[in-house]
């Protein structure tokens, strides 16, 4: 059975709550997530730069 869209607004209140809170806090983490790697690793253009420069590395040019 899939949780469609019209399932869940089919929903009663106390029930539609509990989902609602989990929702905000695995959005919570997945934006805290985010933030970690992107501090970490950059964003895309310092990773396509390390790529790029470790490419030529590797070919010695």
């Amino acid at each position: 059975m899939k949780f469609s869209d019209l399932e869940f607004f089919l929903l009663p209140n106390r029930c539609r709550i509990p989902v609602f809170y989990q929702l905000n806090f695995l959005l919570a983490c997945l934006l805290a997530r985010l933030e970690r790697d992107f501090v970490k690793e950059g964003g895309i253009r310092e990773r396509m730069k390390k790529a790029r420069l470790e490419s030529r590395a590797w070919n010695g040019s």
